[in-house]
Protein backbone atom coordinates (compact mmCIF):
# COMPACT_ATOMS: atom_id res chain seq x y z
CA UNK A 1 0.00 0.00 0.00
CA UNK A 2 1.31 3.53 -0.72
CA UNK A 3 2.26 6.00 2.12
CA UNK A 4 -0.43 8.17 0.96
CA UNK A 5 -3.34 5.42 0.90
CA UNK A 6 -2.27 4.03 4.58
CA UNK A 7 -2.56 8.17 5.68
CA UNK A 8 -5.84 8.61 4.16
CA UNK A 9 -7.35 4.82 5.72
CA UNK A 10 -5.43 5.88 9.28
CA UNK A 11 -7.68 9.09 9.00
CA UNK A 12 -10.33 8.30 7.41
CA UNK A 13 -10.03 10.68 4.79
CA UNK A 14 -10.39 10.77 0.85
CA UNK A 15 -7.38 11.82 -1.29
CA UNK A 16 -7.68 14.57 -3.32
CA UNK A 17 -5.46 16.69 -5.49
CA UNK A 18 -3.36 18.87 -3.13
CA UNK A 19 -2.48 22.65 -3.84
CA UNK A 20 1.03 24.30 -3.64
CA UNK A 21 1.80 28.48 -3.99
CA UNK A 22 3.96 28.88 -6.05
CA UNK A 23 6.52 32.28 -5.81
CA UNK A 24 7.93 33.70 -9.21
CA UNK A 25 11.80 32.76 -10.11
CA UNK A 26 13.35 34.55 -12.96
CA UNK A 27 14.82 31.89 -15.75
CA UNK A 28 17.04 32.75 -18.62
CA UNK A 29 15.73 29.64 -20.59
CA UNK A 30 12.31 28.37 -20.66
CA UNK A 31 13.60 24.94 -21.44
CA UNK A 32 15.75 23.07 -18.39
CA UNK A 33 15.91 20.12 -16.58
CA UNK A 34 16.48 20.04 -13.06
CA UNK A 35 18.74 17.97 -11.06
CA UNK A 36 17.50 17.93 -7.47
CA UNK A 37 20.84 16.03 -5.65
CA UNK A 38 19.43 16.31 -2.27
CA UNK A 39 18.16 12.91 -0.27
CA UNK A 40 16.55 12.48 3.08
CA UNK A 41 17.97 9.21 4.61
CA UNK A 42 21.44 8.99 4.86
CA UNK A 43 22.47 6.19 2.34
CA UNK A 44 19.30 7.23 -0.04
CA UNK A 45 21.94 9.69 -2.06
CA UNK A 46 23.45 9.18 -5.55
CA UNK A 47 27.41 9.29 -6.02
CA UNK A 48 27.36 9.29 -9.45
CA UNK A 49 24.60 12.70 -10.37
CA UNK A 50 28.01 14.06 -11.71
CA UNK A 51 28.46 10.95 -14.02
CA UNK A 52 25.02 11.29 -15.43
CA UNK A 53 25.54 14.89 -16.06
CA UNK A 54 28.63 14.47 -18.50
CA UNK A 55 26.72 11.67 -20.59
CA UNK A 56 24.11 14.30 -20.97
CA UNK A 57 25.35 18.16 -21.01
CA UNK A 58 26.09 17.92 -24.67
CA UNK A 59 22.60 16.36 -25.96
CA UNK A 60 21.02 19.24 -23.54
CA UNK A 61 23.05 21.77 -24.93
CA UNK A 62 22.78 20.84 -28.68
CA UNK A 63 18.71 21.17 -27.64
CA UNK A 64 19.23 24.39 -26.08
CA UNK A 65 18.11 22.92 -22.93
CA UNK A 66 19.10 24.77 -19.49
CA UNK A 67 20.22 22.05 -16.31
CA UNK A 68 19.58 23.90 -12.92
CA UNK A 69 20.48 21.57 -9.59
CA UNK A 70 18.66 22.28 -6.42
CA UNK A 71 21.12 21.08 -3.51
CA UNK A 72 22.55 21.53 0.18
CA UNK A 73 25.23 23.58 1.25
CA UNK A 74 27.21 20.49 1.60
CA UNK A 75 26.01 18.40 -1.32
CA UNK A 76 27.95 17.71 -4.19
CA UNK A 77 28.09 20.46 -6.94
CA UNK A 78 27.47 19.95 -10.72
CA UNK A 79 28.24 22.27 -13.17
CA UNK A 80 25.43 23.08 -14.31
CA UNK A 81 23.63 26.32 -15.95
CA UNK A 82 22.40 26.95 -12.16
CA UNK A 83 22.26 26.15 -8.67
CA UNK A 84 20.03 26.68 -6.13
CA UNK A 85 20.76 26.04 -2.36
CA UNK A 86 18.96 29.08 -0.32
CA UNK A 87 15.70 29.11 -2.73
CA UNK A 88 12.43 28.68 -0.51
CA UNK A 89 9.60 25.85 -1.39
CA UNK A 90 7.59 28.30 -2.76
CA UNK A 91 10.20 29.46 -5.56
CA UNK A 92 11.12 25.64 -5.64
CA UNK A 93 7.95 24.67 -6.58
CA UNK A 94 7.41 27.27 -9.06
CA UNK A 95 10.91 26.03 -11.00
CA UNK A 96 9.60 22.34 -10.76
CA UNK A 97 6.34 23.78 -12.30
CA UNK A 98 8.18 25.38 -15.35
CA UNK A 99 10.74 22.14 -15.73
CA UNK A 100 10.64 20.18 -18.61
CA UNK A 101 12.02 16.98 -16.74
CA UNK A 102 12.87 16.90 -13.05
CA UNK A 103 15.45 14.06 -11.66
CA UNK A 104 15.95 13.32 -7.92
CA UNK A 105 16.25 10.71 -5.38
CA UNK A 106 13.32 9.92 -2.87
CA UNK A 107 12.80 13.57 -2.08
CA UNK A 108 10.14 15.99 -1.60
CA UNK A 109 11.03 17.26 -5.15
CA UNK A 110 8.84 14.58 -7.21
CA UNK A 111 5.70 15.19 -5.20
CA UNK A 112 5.80 18.51 -6.15
CA UNK A 113 6.25 17.24 -10.10
CA UNK A 114 3.73 14.80 -9.57
CA UNK A 115 1.38 17.90 -8.41
CA UNK A 116 2.55 19.77 -11.47
CA UNK A 117 2.19 17.02 -13.84
CA UNK A 118 6.00 17.60 -14.50
CA UNK A 119 8.09 15.03 -15.83
CA UNK A 120 9.96 13.46 -13.52
CA UNK A 121 12.49 10.30 -13.00
CA UNK A 122 12.67 8.98 -9.44
CA UNK A 123 15.72 7.06 -8.21
CA UNK A 124 14.52 4.07 -5.47
CA UNK A 125 16.61 2.28 -3.12
CA UNK A 126 15.73 3.00 0.76
CA UNK A 127 11.95 2.37 0.44
CA UNK A 128 10.11 -0.18 -2.39
CA UNK A 129 9.27 2.92 -4.78
CA UNK A 130 5.66 1.04 -5.22
CA UNK A 131 4.66 1.89 -1.48
CA UNK A 132 6.57 5.50 -1.25
CA UNK A 133 6.01 7.23 -4.64
CA UNK A 134 3.78 9.97 -5.20
CA UNK A 135 0.56 8.78 -6.41
CA UNK A 136 -0.46 11.68 -8.14
CA UNK A 137 -0.02 12.00 -12.40
CA UNK A 138 2.16 8.66 -12.18
CA UNK A 139 2.13 8.36 -15.99
CA UNK A 140 4.39 11.76 -15.76
CA UNK A 141 6.79 9.83 -13.92
CA UNK A 142 9.35 7.20 -14.59
CA UNK A 143 10.76 4.91 -11.44
CA UNK A 144 14.08 3.69 -11.98
CA UNK A 145 14.68 1.53 -8.46
CA UNK A 146 17.79 0.09 -7.28
CA UNK A 147 18.08 -4.51 -7.50
CA UNK A 148 19.25 -3.74 -3.76
CA UNK A 149 21.53 -6.61 -4.97
CA UNK A 150 18.74 -9.18 -4.31
CA UNK A 151 18.15 -7.74 -0.82
CA UNK A 152 15.58 -6.15 0.69
CA UNK A 153 14.79 -1.97 1.32
CA UNK A 154 16.57 -0.76 4.21
CA UNK A 155 13.28 1.03 5.30
CA UNK A 156 16.05 4.10 6.50
CA UNK A 157 17.20 1.86 9.93
CA UNK A 158 20.39 0.92 8.15
CA UNK A 159 23.53 2.46 7.44
CA UNK A 160 23.94 0.74 3.80
CA UNK A 161 27.72 -0.68 2.64
CA UNK A 162 27.52 -0.14 -0.10
CA UNK A 163 25.00 1.86 -1.00
CA UNK A 164 22.19 0.78 -2.85
CA UNK A 165 21.12 3.20 -4.36
CA UNK A 166 24.75 3.27 -6.49
CA UNK A 167 23.56 0.11 -8.31
CA UNK A 168 21.42 2.09 -10.78
CA UNK A 169 23.63 2.70 -13.95
CA UNK A 170 24.61 6.31 -15.06
CA UNK A 171 24.01 5.20 -18.16
CA UNK A 172 20.67 3.94 -17.70
CA UNK A 173 19.14 7.33 -15.95
CA UNK A 174 21.08 9.53 -19.12
CA UNK A 175 19.21 7.46 -21.50
CA UNK A 176 15.95 7.95 -19.67
CA UNK A 177 16.82 11.33 -19.30
CA UNK A 178 16.63 11.62 -22.78
CA UNK A 179 14.29 9.49 -24.12
CA UNK A 180 12.11 11.70 -21.90
CA UNK A 181 13.02 14.97 -23.55
CA UNK A 182 12.44 13.11 -27.05
CA UNK A 183 16.21 13.59 -28.05
CA UNK A 184 17.87 11.33 -29.90
CA UNK A 185 20.73 9.63 -28.67
CA UNK A 186 22.95 6.25 -28.55
CA UNK A 187 23.55 5.80 -25.09
CA UNK A 188 21.95 2.15 -25.64
CA UNK A 189 25.21 1.55 -27.70
CA UNK A 190 27.15 1.58 -24.07
CA UNK A 191 27.06 -1.33 -21.77
CA UNK A 192 27.91 -0.52 -18.18
CA UNK A 193 30.38 -3.86 -17.12
CA UNK A 194 31.59 -2.04 -13.67
CA UNK A 195 30.98 1.14 -11.85
CA UNK A 196 33.35 1.02 -8.96
CA UNK A 197 32.77 1.78 -5.22
CA UNK A 198 35.12 5.18 -4.84
CA UNK A 199 34.23 6.02 -8.40
CA UNK A 200 32.72 9.33 -7.49
CA UNK A 201 35.59 10.10 -5.63
CA UNK A 202 38.05 12.83 -7.50
CA UNK A 203 41.85 11.90 -6.33
CA UNK A 204 45.03 13.83 -7.71
CA UNK A 205 48.03 11.42 -6.85
CA UNK A 206 51.57 12.91 -7.67
CA UNK A 207 55.04 11.39 -8.14
CA UNK A 208 57.55 13.14 -6.70
CA UNK A 209 59.83 12.82 -9.43
CA UNK A 210 59.65 17.08 -10.57
CA UNK A 211 58.73 20.38 -9.44
CA UNK A 212 56.79 23.09 -11.07
CA UNK A 213 55.72 26.99 -10.49
CA UNK A 214 54.38 27.63 -6.70
CA UNK A 215 50.94 27.90 -7.41
CA UNK A 216 50.75 24.32 -8.92
CA UNK A 217 48.10 22.54 -6.86
CA UNK A 218 48.64 24.77 -4.40
CA UNK A 219 46.24 24.45 -0.99
CA UNK A 220 44.88 21.16 -3.13
CA UNK A 221 45.22 17.84 -1.36
CA UNK A 222 47.27 15.15 -2.81
CA UNK A 223 48.57 11.72 -2.60
CA UNK A 224 52.34 11.47 -2.54
CA UNK A 225 53.47 8.51 -4.35
CA UNK A 226 56.71 7.71 -2.28
CA UNK A 227 56.09 4.21 -2.98
CA UNK A 228 56.46 4.75 -7.05
CA UNK A 229 60.02 6.28 -6.18
CA UNK A 230 63.55 4.69 -5.57
CA UNK A 231 64.89 7.60 -4.15
CA UNK A 232 63.70 11.04 -2.49
CA UNK A 233 65.37 13.67 -3.59
CA UNK A 234 64.70 16.29 -0.49
CA UNK A 235 64.16 19.21 -2.69
CA UNK A 236 61.50 18.14 -4.41
CA UNK A 237 60.05 16.71 -1.11
CA UNK A 238 60.29 19.71 0.22
CA UNK A 239 58.63 21.36 -2.57
CA UNK A 240 55.13 19.26 -2.19
CA UNK A 241 54.82 19.39 1.24
CA UNK A 242 54.47 23.06 0.83
CA UNK A 243 51.26 24.73 0.62
CA UNK A 244 49.44 21.97 0.22
CA UNK A 245 47.80 19.37 2.24
CA UNK A 246 49.29 15.90 1.71
CA UNK A 247 48.36 12.15 2.20
CA UNK A 248 52.02 10.58 2.34
CA UNK A 249 52.07 6.99 0.85
CA UNK A 250 55.18 5.31 1.18
CA UNK A 251 56.25 1.31 1.58
CA UNK A 252 59.57 2.60 2.91
CA UNK A 253 61.39 4.07 5.95
CA UNK A 254 61.88 8.00 5.49
CA UNK A 255 64.18 10.16 6.95
CA UNK A 256 61.87 11.88 9.49
CA UNK A 257 63.60 14.90 10.51
CA UNK A 258 62.70 15.73 6.51
CA UNK A 259 59.04 15.61 7.57
CA UNK A 260 58.64 17.05 11.35
CA UNK A 261 59.10 20.40 9.65
CA UNK A 262 55.57 19.63 7.65
CA UNK A 263 53.97 17.73 10.05
CA UNK A 264 50.83 20.35 10.01
CA UNK A 265 50.61 19.68 5.98
CA UNK A 266 50.30 15.90 6.36
CA UNK A 267 47.19 15.09 6.26
CA UNK A 268 47.78 11.32 7.06
CA UNK A 269 50.69 8.69 6.87
CA UNK A 270 49.72 5.67 4.82
CA UNK A 271 52.24 3.01 5.44
CA UNK A 272 52.31 0.27 2.54
CA UNK A 273 53.61 -2.88 4.22
CA UNK A 274 56.87 -4.49 3.15
CA UNK A 275 60.34 -5.33 4.28
CA UNK A 276 61.58 -1.81 4.25
CA UNK A 277 59.03 -0.91 6.96
CA UNK A 278 60.50 -0.83 10.55
CA UNK A 279 58.89 -0.18 13.72
CA UNK A 280 61.45 2.33 14.45
CA UNK A 281 60.46 4.64 11.71
CA UNK A 282 56.69 3.97 12.66
CA UNK A 283 56.87 4.66 16.27
CA UNK A 284 58.80 8.16 15.20
CA UNK A 285 56.33 9.10 13.07
CA UNK A 286 53.62 8.79 15.64
CA UNK A 287 55.86 10.56 18.44
CA UNK A 288 55.87 13.55 15.92
CA UNK A 289 52.03 13.31 16.12
CA UNK A 290 51.25 12.05 12.47
CA UNK A 291 48.69 9.74 11.78
CA UNK A 292 49.42 6.77 10.53
CA UNK A 293 47.44 4.17 8.67
CA UNK A 294 49.39 0.95 7.63
CA UNK A 295 47.74 -1.53 5.47
CA UNK A 296 49.29 -4.96 3.54
CA UNK A 297 48.95 -5.79 -0.19
CA UNK A 298 50.28 -8.85 -0.02
CA UNK A 299 47.66 -11.61 0.73
CA UNK A 300 50.84 -14.10 1.55
CA UNK A 301 53.02 -11.92 4.02
CA UNK A 302 49.99 -10.47 5.50
CA UNK A 303 49.92 -12.92 8.82
CA UNK A 304 53.67 -12.66 8.51
CA UNK A 305 53.70 -8.67 9.17
CA UNK A 306 51.01 -8.77 11.99
CA UNK A 307 53.00 -10.77 13.94
CA UNK A 308 55.99 -9.25 13.47
CA UNK A 309 54.34 -6.06 14.23
CA UNK A 310 51.99 -6.96 17.34
CA UNK A 311 50.92 -3.47 18.56
CA UNK A 312 50.42 -2.05 15.28
CA UNK A 313 46.84 -2.69 13.43
CA UNK A 314 47.34 -3.74 9.88
CA UNK A 315 44.69 -3.67 7.54
CA UNK A 316 44.19 -6.12 4.92
CA UNK A 317 44.25 -4.12 1.26
CA UNK A 318 43.27 -6.80 -0.98
CA UNK A 319 39.69 -7.80 -1.94
CA UNK A 320 40.38 -11.53 -3.42
CA UNK A 321 36.92 -10.90 -5.53
CA UNK A 322 38.71 -8.26 -7.35
CA UNK A 323 38.97 -9.53 -10.67
CA UNK A 324 38.44 -8.72 -13.91
CA UNK A 325 37.84 -12.68 -14.53
CA UNK A 326 34.74 -12.16 -12.40
CA UNK A 327 33.05 -9.88 -14.82
CA UNK A 328 30.97 -10.54 -17.47
CA UNK A 329 31.85 -9.40 -20.90
CA UNK A 330 35.23 -7.76 -20.38
CA UNK A 331 38.18 -8.07 -22.39
CA UNK A 332 41.15 -5.68 -23.52
CA UNK A 333 38.74 -4.34 -26.23
CA UNK A 334 36.70 -2.70 -23.51
CA UNK A 335 37.39 0.90 -21.86
CA UNK A 336 37.54 2.57 -18.78
CA UNK A 337 37.25 6.17 -17.26
CA UNK A 338 39.39 6.24 -13.78
CA UNK A 339 38.26 9.34 -11.18
CA UNK A 340 42.07 9.23 -10.53
CA UNK A 341 44.74 11.41 -12.13
CA UNK A 342 48.28 10.14 -11.35
CA UNK A 343 50.85 13.24 -12.38
CA UNK A 344 54.73 12.44 -12.53
CA UNK A 345 57.31 14.41 -14.48
CA UNK A 346 54.94 16.41 -15.52
CA UNK A 347 52.70 13.95 -17.91
CA UNK A 348 48.96 13.28 -16.22
CA UNK A 349 48.40 9.13 -15.98
CA UNK A 350 44.72 7.51 -15.51
CA UNK A 351 46.29 4.93 -13.68
CA UNK A 352 49.21 3.40 -12.18
CA UNK A 353 49.03 0.35 -14.91
CA UNK A 354 49.67 3.19 -17.23
CA UNK A 355 52.39 4.85 -15.21
CA UNK A 356 54.17 2.24 -15.60
CA UNK A 357 54.02 1.27 -19.47
CA UNK A 358 54.40 5.12 -19.73
CA UNK A 359 51.42 5.52 -21.61
CA UNK A 360 49.78 9.64 -20.81
CA UNK A 361 46.42 10.59 -20.61
CA UNK A 362 45.11 11.75 -24.10
CA UNK A 363 42.07 12.56 -25.60
CA UNK A 364 41.47 9.10 -26.93
CA UNK A 365 39.36 6.88 -24.93
CA UNK A 366 41.12 4.23 -22.87
CA UNK A 367 41.47 0.34 -23.17
CA UNK A 368 41.32 -1.96 -20.24
CA UNK A 369 44.63 -3.81 -19.31
CA UNK A 370 44.16 -6.90 -18.47
CA UNK A 371 47.21 -6.88 -15.09
CA UNK A 372 47.25 -6.90 -11.88
CA UNK A 373 48.51 -3.13 -11.50
CA UNK A 374 45.11 -2.47 -13.43
CA UNK A 375 43.22 -5.19 -10.81
CA UNK A 376 44.74 -3.25 -8.07
CA UNK A 377 42.61 -0.17 -8.90
CA UNK A 378 39.35 -1.63 -10.04
CA UNK A 379 37.52 0.48 -7.52
CA UNK A 380 38.14 3.88 -8.91
CA UNK A 381 37.27 2.85 -12.49
CA UNK A 382 34.06 2.78 -14.79
CA UNK A 383 33.95 -0.10 -17.36
CA UNK A 384 31.85 0.29 -20.33
CA UNK A 385 31.52 -1.72 -23.63
CA UNK A 386 30.79 0.24 -26.52
CA UNK A 387 28.60 -1.28 -29.22
CA UNK A 388 28.60 -0.24 -33.12
CA UNK A 389 26.94 3.84 -32.87
CA UNK A 390 23.66 4.10 -34.86
CA UNK A 391 24.12 7.58 -34.30
CA UNK A 392 26.67 10.48 -33.80
CA UNK A 393 27.43 10.94 -29.93
CA UNK A 394 28.32 14.82 -28.83
CA UNK A 395 29.71 14.12 -25.81
CA UNK A 396 29.68 11.22 -24.11
CA UNK A 397 32.41 10.32 -21.49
Amino acid sequence: MNLAEKMALDCGVKISKPHVDRLFMPVRNEKFVIFDTRHKYGSGGYDYFSDVFDLVKGYLKLNNIDAFQITTEKGQRLPCDKCYITINKKQEAYLISKAQLLISCENYGLYLASIFNTKSIGLYSIYNSKNNRPIWNQSSQIVLESDRDNNLPSYGELSESPKTINFISPYLIAQKILDSLGIENDLHNFELVNLGASFAQKIIEVVPDFVSNEAFLKDKSINLRLDYVDSLNANVFNYWLTNRKVNLITDKDINVNLIAPYRSNIIMLTVIMSDNISEKFLKQCKSIGLKVKIFCNNKDKLSEYRFKFLNWDIEKDYDENRKLSNFENVSDKSFFISSKVLISKGKQFSCKANFLRNKPLDKTQEHVILSEDFEEELEFFKIYNERQESTPSPAVS
